[in-house]
């Protein structure tokens, strides 16, 4: 583990291979081709599902958000202990809630996914960290749209909103992460990731990444966990994204109900996670 830590403090991303098994693949991608089809077991919505059966276009990314709720299955990867307590080992946390995942599935002729920062959208916690899990279902390399990184941008200066707005309307994909670094003086080192299903990156909440296009013949299906801190809460400022949806009158509190903890030095756990994959009501 002390390896992976440096990598990840080197580059801000660091890939185990074969992490998830072969049989939890399996699972894991069936039950989110269900989910894909508006077929919840729960009979609990995803928070954002940017695709409809027979109406997307062929060529577009499918894209959900909080899979998790729809399904039991899929909830015993988000919330699993294991997955967890690797990433707590290899970012040197004491404590991890579940905040959100996503499932981005790029079929045959998909177009890239721009340069982003996970960062940007915990900006409404107070600590905004975020530690990420990309878990490959099918074998990915350059030609189905593989994760891409700017290597060690994770160190790099916050970019003001307005110069961002700029490069992103003049450029496009691997040019505009360069131009971010070019104007913050930073050189920009593109890596991408080559990886068998189950294999699992971890990267830092800072660092720049996006995907190719997905210029094979097969689609591509990868499934993100995104955890915050145990002792994370609401800032001062308004709260944005997802965490607008949850805020608690009069609190600053993320309530377990909606991000549970799922693994802690010390061995608590939201109770109501484990009843819940046994068949309970979703937030106990």
């Amino acid at each position: 583990m002390r390896a992976l830590r440096a990598a990840l403090d080197a580059d801000g991303h660091v890939t185990v291979d074969a992490l998830l098994p072969p049989a939890a693949v399996v699972r894991l991608r069936s039950r989110l081709d269900r989910v894909l089809a508006r077929k919840y077991e729960t009979g609990v919505f995803p928070d954002e599902a940017y695709y409809r059966p027979g109406a997307t276009l062929p060529n577009v990314p499918r894209h959900v958000v909080n899979a998790w709720k729809c399904d039991r299955q899929i909830a015993s990867i988000a919330t699993s202990a294991h997955l967890a307590s690797v990433a707590a080992e290899i970012f040197g946390w004491d404590s991890l809630r579940l905040a959100v995942d996503t499932v981005w599935v790029k079929p045959p002729g998909s177009l890239p996914i721009d340069f982003h920062r996970e960062f940007e959208y915990f900006r409404s916690l107070a600590p905004p960290d975020v530690a990420s899990c990309w878990i490959a279902l099918d074998p990915v390399d350059p030609t189905n749209g593989a994760l891409e990184f700017a290597s060690g941008s994770h160190r790099w200066a916050d970019p003001e909103p307005h110069l961002l707005q700029r490069l992103f309307a003049e450029h496009q994909g691997r040019d505009a992460v360069a131009a971010v670094g070019d104007a913050l003086g930073e050189r920009t080192l593109l890596r991408t990731v080559a990886c068998e299903a189950g294999g699992c990156t971890f990267f830092h909440g800072r660092v720049w990444h996006g995907s190719g296009p997905n210029t094979s013949p097969n689609s591509r299906w990868a499934y993100g966990i995104h955890w915050i801190r145990g002792d994370a809460e609401l800032g001062d400022a308004p709260a944005t994204y997802l965490f607008g949806r949850y805020k608690l009158a009069g609190s600053k509190t993320l309530h377990e109900s909606f991000f549970p903890l799922v693994w802690s030095a010390g061995g608590r756990r939201s109770a109501w996670v484990d009843a819940f994959l046994a068949g309970g009501p979703l937030g106990g």
